[in-house]
């Protein structure tokens, strides 16, 4: 699912586009991540708790999604490409998990369009 949902959003041509069609999904997942939290934060975190090999797929599905926005923040010509891409998954997760603590789906909407905004300003 993962390597889906990045794959599709690398088809724009631009990278900010990449990264806007990236705050499309939560939007289409808003009720499950209300009822249930993300569940690439939620298997990171429980794998997260584990040693060994099990602690070393929590580092790395996180590190996928860190390392392909930094791509696109790199692309857009960002020296600061880094941080900005853990600002922004950064920000993903925390609205994961206020939206699910709240059982509150407009924390999705607001936090995606300011998210939104954000990207844009760049």
């Amino acid at each position: 699912m993962l390597f889906r949902s990045l794959r599709k959003c690398s088809e724009p041509d631009n990278p900010r586009a990449r990264l806007l069609q990236l705050l499309d999904y939560p939007l289409t997942v808003r009720t499950e991540l209300t009822d249930n939290g993300c569940p690439l934060g939620t298997l990171s975190y429980e794998l997260s708790r584990s040693e060994g090999v099990l602690s070393q797929s929590s580092a790395r599905l996180i590190e996928v999604v860190l390392d392909w926005t930094r791509q696109q923040f790199q692309a857009m010509g960002k020296p600061d490409a880094e941080a900005l891409a853990l600002q922004l998954i950064s920000s993903l997760q925390g609205m994961s998990l206020i939206a699910n603590a709240l059982k509150d789906p407009d924390v999705v909407d607001k936090m995606v369009t300011r998210t939104r905004n954000w990207l844009q300003s760049l």
